[in-house]
């Protein structure tokens, strides 16, 4: 299927309902960087259309599964636990978590420069936008449960 798209504009967004740009700007090694960033949410995809190359591509979702091993009554807690945790959390968006615990078939150790990113690359545009307030608040969240208990 070919798309015709014509009468294309760029026009600057200050404000969307489900995009947000920012301009981060930080220290690495004594050198001062940029980078222009895109929030999303309540979003199925966000399409963007590249200058350069005067096409759009389409960015959906990652809606990755989480994977539990099932055998084994411990690890059918763990999966009650993992449901539970979703429902608890999803009540910090605006939309349902759609995340599903699914069995664990088989599993492939990834890269050693894929272990631990988050703690190896802070620095790292994606680890500060978007992993560290998420890590930032679970830490919040499990303190705040802890101490209810």
């Amino acid at each position: 299927m070919e798309f015709i798209v014509e009468n294309f504009e760029l026009n600057s967004l200050k404000s969307g309902n489900f995009i947000k740009p920012y301009s981060a700007t930080f220290t690495l090694n004594g050198n001062s960087r940029s980078w222009e960033l895109v929030k999303a949410s309540d979003s199925v995809a966000i399409l963007i259309y590249n200058v350069d190359s005067r096409s759009f591509v389409t960015v959906r979702q990652f809606r990755p599964p989480l994977f539990v091993n099932i055998r084994g009554a411990l690890n059918r807690e763990q999966e009650r636990i993992a449901k539970e945790y979703i429902n608890i959390i999803s009540f910090n968006y605006a939309k349902k978590i759609v995340t599903k615990v699914e069995p664990l078939r088989c599993y492939y150790r990834a890269e050693e420069y894929h272990q631990n990113y988050f703690q190896k690359t802070p620095e790292q545009a994606y680890c500060m936008a978007v992993v560290a307030p998420k890590v930032k608040k679970t830490k919040e969240w499990l303190k705040e449960r802890s101490t209810d208990e």
